[in-house]
């Protein structure tokens, strides 16, 4: 006598019922796994994009070199190029981030994109030799940050050449910034009428991500008195 028995419509009914609502939950808890997971992989390459930007900013800043160059403005008066304001640079540096030569190099806070543009111009075939220029035409262009709500730069150094042969003399960077009380900060740097470049220059970025975040740069000049010397004696060349 066979004893088997089959299963009725309820229990499999039941049955079905129990695989989905497993079913279910297991694909609700993986796609919130795959959200979660999301979210964190776009916030950590959104904050590694963000270091390797400030970075690229940094080394830029900090091979920023002394390149004279006549004032257009004054006379063909000679001075070192680096023009600041309180959102742009432009200075020439040795060790561009695409090119390996020497390049005028622009940075600027676009404000309606909110984003930190980097221009870069190689000076091998196409000298700058007065300044300001217009119409320069760049070689290329960068985005080096996004989501920068503001961007503030200051400076700090001598008011004119004059100043910076007078008390500079045989006294280190360090020295200058810490012990004398005739320099001061601010936020244009005029390369017509300081001729030489900042001492330190300060960096505040401003960015809004779900939070408020600042970042802050000081970039201190490997300032040399045999340059200025060597710059105050080639001046009537020009």
């Amino acid at each position: 006598m066979n004893n088997q028995r089959a299963f009725t419509l309820v229990e499999l009914l039941i049955s079905t019922s129990i695989m989905m609502m497993v079913f279910f939950v297991g694909y609700y808890s993986y796609s919130l796994f795959s959200s979660s997971w999301g979210k964190r992989a776009d916030a950590f390459w959104s904050v590694t994009d963000n270091g390797i930007g400030i970075e690229f900013l940094n080394r830029v800043l900090q091979s920023c070199s002394q390149y004279i160059v006549r004032g257009s403005a004054s006379g063909n008066k000679p001075m070192y190029l680096f023009d600041g304001g309180r959102n742009y640079i432009y200075c020439v540096s040795n060790n561009g981030l695409v090119s390996s030569e020497r390049s005028l190099i622009h940075i600027y806070h676009d404000n309606s994109s909110q984003v930190l543009v980097y221009e870069e111009h190689a000076l091998l075939q196409d000298l700058v030799v007065n300044w300001p220029q217009k119409d320069i035409v760049w070689d290329f262009k960068i985005t080096l940050l996004e989501n920068v709500n503001d961007f503030n730069i200051s400076y700090f150094g001598f008011e004119n050449m004059t100043q910076a042969l007078r008390l500079s003399s045989d006294r280190q960077v360090v020295d200058l910034l810490e012990n004398d009380s005739e320099l001061a900060s601010y936020s244009r740097h005029d390369p017509i009428i300081r001729q030489v470049m900042p001492l330190k220059v300060e960096v505040e970025i401003f960015q809004f991500q779900g939070e408020r975040k600042t970042n802050l740069l000081q970039v201190f000049n490997r300032f040399s008195i045999l340059g200025l010397v060597a710059f105050d004696q080639v001046g009537d060349l020009y």
